[in-house]
């Protein structure tokens, strides 16, 4: 260890923006106004004052046939020259008694810190892209917010993977009234069918999120998608290497860029025996560019 520090779990709010460079206001929203509650920090204090921190945020995961209660790794970010891979150990006994906690969307420089504190790599998601976009009209209908059919259908959907995060309106409303904006569309010729949440972020469009009840109704969606993109550089969606419907998009048009990231998840000490081998990666994965904290 190159310097000496010691864990606390309590700063100011100013402190930890400051640390993450974001606003205060963007700060308070993103860890203290989540729908299931605050996200627990911990953080590395040294004698040059708040050098690092970490922060699980409370959510549902389905792993197999089972949903768990669990927490998401975010906002992780360290100073140079002190220990990130023995920050992250000593924050496991620190955590919520949750089952299950899952790490995603790790930056590149973090991997290898992440894989050897006891976080398991299952794999990594790619960004895909497609150009010339063209208004082909919208199909789908454009809504405020998003309501409990939304949360019966994605409930209904997640029935179909071994890996997913279960979302509510409640989480993806609280996610659409941030700092970034976004649009929710519906697919609903008679009943709901599926729906897309877009935004624009730089240059660019992106599906941030999306659940399809199949193939065809996400084709469907993507014609709404690449209207709403028709003005852009581009249209950009993340994909795991296991999800079912990248040959969609891919068919659709979009190529896969080389711009990964990688899918960490940690069982914690409250764990049940869960096979990860049985449960998630012999089965198919939803995992949105929201859940990789990529927008």
């Amino acid at each position: 260890m190159s310097k000496s520090y010691h864990i606390i779990n309590r700063t100011n709010q100013a402190w930890h923006a400051k640390l993450l460079k974001v606003s205060l206001d963007q700060f308070i929203w993103d860890f203290e106004q989540g729908p299931y509650g605050a996200s627990r920090s911990h953080f590395i204090e040294s004698t040059e004052g708040i050098v690092g921190c970490t922060s699980f945020r409370p959510i549902d995961i389905k792993l197999g046939e089972v949903v768990y209660p669990a927490s998401l790794n975010h906002g992780t970010k360290i100073l140079p020259g002190y220990p990130l891979q023995e920050f992250l150990k000593e924050t496991k006994y620190y955590e919520w008694t949750y089952q299950v906690v899952v790490s995603l969307a790790k930056p590149e420089g973090l991997r290898a810190s992440y894989a050897k504190s006891g976080w398991l790599y299952i794999g990594d998601a790619v960004l895909l892209s497609k150009s010339n976009c063209i208004d082909k009209g919208f199909s789908c209908l454009a809504v405020p917010e998003l309501d409990q059919e939304v949360d019966k259908f994605g409930l209904e959907v997640a029935k179909e993977f071994s890996f997913t995060l279960i979302k509510g309106s409640a989480l993806l409303n609280w996610r659409t009234r941030g700092p970034q904006r976004y649009v929710n569309y519906l697919l609903r010729p008679r009943e709901l069918r599926g729906y897309m949440i877009m935004t624009y972020y730089g240059y660019d469009a992106h599906i941030a999120d999306f659940k399809a009840e199949s193939p065809s109704d996400l084709e469907e969606m993507l014609m709404t998608a690449e209207s709403f993109a028709a003005r852009k550089r581009s249209l950009k969606v993340w994909s795991n290497f296991k999800d079912p419907f990248q040959e969609v998009f891919l068919k659709y048009g979009f190529e896969k860029t080389e711009i990964t990231t990688s899918l960490y998840l940690r069982l914690n000490e409250e764990s049940p025996n869960i096979s990860l081998a049985t449960n998630i990666l012999k089965g198919s994965w939803m995992i949105s560019g929201v859940d990789l904290g990529m927008m």
